[in-house]
């Protein structure tokens, strides 16, 4: 007589899932999961046009010039005469340093984006607004703010006819449009193919686990 007692590896068989069930059923769903991935990008086709447009505008920024720091300090400032030349230079270095990143603090508690970029020592700012016109406003407002109180805080005797920057613009001001049609479709899609799996693959683990918990 056959033992009809199940083994170790038999009961283990048992609970495994059986995947290449799994995927004959996922392509005798595919018309549900295409009716999903519909659905998903028509969702997402309405929210892009309901949602209210985001525009962004940016530009580059960099360092101030260290000659203009220089200028600016030697005539505000006292230096030693018998500053030697390389602890002068570490001197301004460090002035210029000090006075470019208090700006990027003060942007960034102003919510100005920035960004450090590929190329060294030149950073992206950016700002979001429901307008073209708001987001270069914004930046520029900020910009302006960032640069007068960097060189207050670092630099207080500085005189009011001074030409002293805490960063230089490097080219015009940049606007273009968040929103993206491609972008939103695309998620529509792809949380549709997941909807639509998840429809398949439910009653299939429902009656797995249903099974597990009999045994």
């Amino acid at each position: 007589l056959v033992s009809s007692m199940k083994t170790p590896n038999d009961q283990c068989k048992d609970d495994e899932i059986d995947l290449l069930h799994l995927i004959h059923a996922l392509c005798k769903s595919k018309l549900k999961i295409v009716v999903a991935i519909v659905i998903g990008m028509a969702l997402a086709l309405a929210a892009f046009y309901a949602l209210p447009p985001k525009w962004v505008a940016s530009t580059y920024l960099t360092k101030g010039s260290l000659l203009s720091v220089y200028r600016e300090v030697r005539r505000t400032e006292t230096v030693p005469v018998s500053t030697t030349q390389p602890i002068e230079i570490r001197l301004y270095n460090s002035i210029q340093d000090d006075v470019f990143y208090v700006a990027m603090g003060i942007m960034t508690a102003n919510k100005i984006v920035v960004a450090a970029t590929p190329q060294p020592f030149i950073h992206l700012a950016s700002s979001k607004a429901s307008s073209k016109e708001l987001a270069v406003s914004k930046l520029k407002s900020v910009l302006d703010k960032a640069n007068t109180q960097a060189l207050t805080l670092n630099l207080p005797s500085l005189t009011a006819d001074h030409n002293l920057r805490a960063f230089n613009i490097l080219g015009e001001i940049k606007v273009i449009k968040s929103k993206s049609l491609v972008a939103y479709l695309a998620l529509g899609a792809f949380l549709g193919f997941i909807a639509g799996c998840l429809l398949t693959f439910f009653p299939l683990l429902n009656a797995y686990y249903a099974r597990a918990i009999d045994k």
